[in-house]
């Protein structure tokens, strides 16, 4: 007698099987999508660069006194380059500023009285570019200077078709030197803003600070 043949009939999943089948599927993909987007790489943000900070060993300051009107010159005007060393103890000034060509003229530098008999480096005035330059320095073996004082002075005519305003500027390389230390000392200087050709000289300081060197 044959033996039939067994017959296995599978059957289906059952239908909630294959809707919580479905949901398992729906929610892995979505896992790793969120994985792939959380993933990806950032985009850059730009870089805030912070001014520089002036180093722990710089005290001294610089600073231009307000313009004033000659009274027996016409039309000359004058100010001050004025020194705090703030503990320090000085050696030598290279003072670098900048002023309009087309505003200012007949621009002039001497140095003033807060260093004695002072050896004088560099002087010079360049009318085309608005440049001006004084480095000075203490005589061989005189004591290093502290304090306050007048470092130079700066005299200049007004251009008479010249209007508006101007700033007189410390450049960058403006340095100061003291005894022990290597570096400038500077820690700001802060410059002056001239009102050409008006009966009254208003004059907001603008501060500046000078660069790591």
């Amino acid at each position: 007698m044959e033996e039939k043949p067994v017959q296995v009939t599978k059957k289906g999943m059952p239908g909630q099987t294959i809707v919580f089948v479905t949901f398992l599927i729906v929610v892995t993909i979505a896992l790793l999508g969120l994985a792939v987007y959380t993933q990806k790489p950032s985009v850059p943000t730009p870089i805030t660069v912070q001014q520089p900070v002036s180093p722990s060993y710089a005290h001294t300051s610089l600073k231009l006194t307000p313009p004033v009107k000659s009274p027996t010159l016409l039309n000359t005007y004058s100010t001050n380059v004025t020194i705090s060393s703030n503990g320090d103890k000085v050696t030598a000034a290279q003072l670098e500023l900048s002023f309009d060509p087309k505003v200012l003229t007949n621009v002039q530098i001497v140095p003033g009285a807060y260093i004695k008999n002072p050896v004088v480096l560099l002087k010079k005035v360049d009318q085309t570019n608005g440049r001006i330059s004084l480095a000075i320095g203490i005589p061989l073996e005189a004591t290093p200077l502290s304090g306050t004082g007048t470092v130079a002075t700066i005299t200049f005519n007004e251009v008479p078709a010249a209007t508006g305003s101007t700033i007189l500027d410390f450049l960058p390389k403006t340095a100061i030197t003291a005894e022990g230390i290597a570096q400038s000392v500077l820690k700001e200087s802060t410059g002056s803003l001239f009102f050409v050709n008006q009966v009254e000289n208003t004059t907001p300081e603008a501060t500046l600070i000078p660069a790591n060197k």
